[in-house]
């Protein structure tokens, strides 16, 4: 997967890249705490008054909306009508379309105008894009979690902020990952983190600049 940096093309997952998204990995994931975290998870749900450093009602973003599109729980990107990203659609007459009530116009500014205050959601996977009131009405159903992995509060936060599945208990971090049988390193929400901090190949690489 390419990502450009002063019209450059790069790969996430280049030998380079690897050895970063590796050494990032190494200094925020810790260990996997699968059986411990299930097993916690487990005694809270079947013994009433259970001290249990956390239970289900600390899980964050287990339950997320679903794509009726293409069916993923990646996640959704907002936009507002008026942004350049969002494609203006045109009617069999070639009228530009406004891409939340359907109204028509002349031009492509006019109809991303019409109801340039409505908020807008993108699907990450397919790009279906909903009004927000399509959105409100999205199934919500729970992600997968193959694995869990005890990560600092740093990474804990970051993943929280992206809709991964975490628990905050008793001052630490757990991730509920949703892939397994390959290297943490290869995953997209940690490749998305890297890049965000920009200390991927052809970016600043200012690691201490966490934020």
């Amino acid at each position: 997967m390419p990502y450009t940096v002063n019209g450059i093309e790069y790969d996430f997952d280049s030998s380079v890249n690897h050895r970063i998204k590796q050494d990032f990995v190494n200094r925020e994931v810790m260990c996997c705490m699968t059986l411990e975290v299930e097993y916690i998870l487990r005694l809270a749900n079947e013994l009433s008054g259970y001290d249990a450093p956390f239970t289900e009602e600390d899980v964050s973003n287990y339950f997320v909306k679903e794509c009726d599109k293409c069916g993923s729980q990646y996640g959704f990107d907002e936009f507002y009508p008026d942004d350049e990203e969002i494609e203006i659609d045109k009617d069999e007459d070639g009228a530009y379309m406004c891409p939340v009530c359907g109204l028509d116009y002349d031009t492509e500014a006019e109809a991303r105008e019409c109801c340039s205050t409505e908020k807008l959601y993108k699907c990450q996977s397919c790009g279906h894009v909903y009004t927000e009131e399509e959105y409100e009405y999205l199934d919500e159903k729970p992600q997968e979690v193959y694995e869990w992995w005890a990560v600092t509060n740093w990474l804990g936060d970051k993943l929280k902020e992206r809709g991964e599945v975490v628990i905050e208990g008793w001052g630490h971090w757990y991730w509920g990952r949703g892939n397994t049988g390959q290297g943490i390193a290869l995953d997209g929400v940690i490749s998305s983190i890297c890049y965000g901090m920009e200390i991927l190949e052809g970016q600043k690489c200012n690691w201490e600049n966490r934020t």
